[in-house]
């Protein structure tokens, strides 16, 4: 995921926006484990908060699911339906 300081959209609307647009794309497939907020914002230069609160957003719209010791997962229903076998 590309988190750009230099085009005057928020840090936290990039990370959101990315990753709704990978879980409903199917590229975080249903059930996927995301990374710890920790992680994450390790990983793309942010703060922890901002990577947490993003997480708990889209918890409330039901992109993700989290259960403490398990992680923070792709929920179902909102990933790219699956694509029918063709014969």
């Amino acid at each position: 995921m590309d988190i750009r300081r230099d085009i005057g959209v928020p840090l936290r609307a990039q990370l959101e926006g990315g990753l709704r647009a990978a879980i409903r794309s199917g590229r975080l497939p249903v059930g996927e484990r995301l990374p710890s907020s920790r992680e994450l914002a390790r990983r793309l230069g942010l703060s922890r908060g901002l990577v947490h609160e993003c997480y708990g957003q889209l918890q409330a719209e039901g992109y993700l699911t989290g259960v403490v010791g398990s992680g923070t997962r792709v929920a179902a229903g909102m990933a790219a339906p699956e694509k029918p076998a063709t014969g």
